[in-house]
């Protein structure tokens, strides 16, 4: 935050208008990382200084006339994408 406005935003445009999105059924990932791994932030040694995340927040849609798989399910087998053989 900056003045009381965030310094970096990700939109929900950047979810919901996705080009290389061709298979919409594959359930949705989110990855944080914090910028603390040497082997990828070889860019330069100042490479980041300072991070601080203060919150990732998400939201879900909770209407009742979603499609069945599109309701939050926890787990890693979950019905509508079985993992478990």
């Amino acid at each position: 935050m900056l003045n009381g406005a965030p310094i970096f935003e990700v939109t929900t445009d950047a979810f919901s208008n996705v080009p290389q999105n061709a298979n919409k059924s594959n359930p949705v990932k989110l990855v944080g990382c914090d910028g603390a791994d040497e082997e990828t932030n070889r860019i330069c040694d100042e490479f980041p200084m300072y991070m601080k995340i203060d919150y990732i927040r998400l939201y879900q849609d909770l209407s009742e006339d979603l499609p069945a798989d599109s309701y939050m399910q926890l787990g890693c087998d979950p019905k509508s994408h079985p993992t478990k053989e």
